[in-house]
């Protein structure tokens, strides 16, 4: 099902969407054995400000964005066109790769109804209905690549665990108190704190399972270690990352990227490089 799920992205109204209050446009090419991608969000702000210093004064200044242009955010990314493992390039402040996940949900879902719909024409029967619906029931999926020293195995370190905070990449307001915030917030941060006679084992696994099941940018640990020193353990910290450049280098060699020649620019060759480097980690599914 991710081959047409990613079939139908190519074909899909992609370009020019809003998600999160931020225009998206997400572009999408099927090669030989994987499919790769670009997604650019604009950010509707006609200035900017620019930090100088001159003989030790510092001044900060507004500068206008080009008349007619907006600022942009670009995110390219190549996966296996079978396991839908892959690499997804990320710099701070473009879409997190959790906020991506929810990108591909919202199209996911656009997806399914449509198979729905394509696979329920002229069935009248129950029955019938409810197999094509149980086929297209699970949810899109997605998660990280941890380091060999995962996560939880630094988790499982600490003597005790006070408290576990972390940011949704999307809102979802159960309380109807809170319900009118859902429209302008683009994250939401809870914190967990534990009582003293907590199973640590426990407390792990619950955790673990959040970090699996929920959209979580981004997650701090607070415990004690084996020396009754308080200790902080970041999720991000121990994503596995597979390369890294400078974003001047890279603006640089961009230049003028038109995005539906994407496939071919400097930067899709260089992620595809690395894919294949790791060609046997991404085509294994577990």
């Amino acid at each position: 099902m991710f081959s047409d799920f990613m079939d139908y992205l190519i074909t899909a109204e992609t370009l020019g969407f809003d998600y999160a209050g931020f225009k998206r446009f997400l572009y999408v090419v099927k090669n030989q054995d994987h499919y790769s991608g670009l997604l650019i969000t604009t950010k509707d702000q006609k200035k900017f400000m620019e930090l100088s210093n001159e003989q030790g004064e510092i001044t900060i200044t507004a500068r206008d964005v080009t008349e007619g242009a907006e600022l942009a955010e670009f995110n390219f990314f190549i996966v296996d066109a079978i396991t839908g493992r892959g690499l997804y390039q990320h710099y701070y402040h473009s879409c997190a790769f959790n906020q991506f996940g929810f990108i591909l949900k919202y199209f996911f879902e656009k997806f399914k109804q449509i198979k729905i719909a394509e696979e329920s024409n002229g069935l009248t029967n129950k029955r019938d209905l409810a197999v094509v619906k149980k086929k297209y029931a699970n949810p899109l999926a997605w998660g990280f690549f941890m380091r060999e020293e995962s996560f939880d195995n630094l988790l499982a370190r600490l003597a005790k665990i006070k408290s576990f905070d972390f940011t949704f990449s999307t809102v979802t307001v159960s309380d109807p108190v809170f319900r009118p915030l859902s429209g302008l917030c683009k994250q939401v941060s809870q914190k967990y704190s534990f009582a003293k006679n907590s199973v640590l084992s426990t407390v792990i696994s619950a955790i673990k399972d959040s970090v699996s099941a929920l959209g979580i940018n981004d997650g701090k640990v607070i415990g004690v270690d084996e020396n009754g020193q308080d200790v902080d353990v970041f999720l991000t910290d121990n994503l596995e990352s597979f390369a890294e450049w400078d974003y001047d280098a890279v603006a640089e060699k961009m230049q003028r990227l038109n995005p539906r020649e994407f496939n071919d620019a400097w930067l899709t060759n260089v992620i595809l490089k690395k894919f294949n480097d790791q060609r046997e980690l991404f085509s294994i599914s577990s």
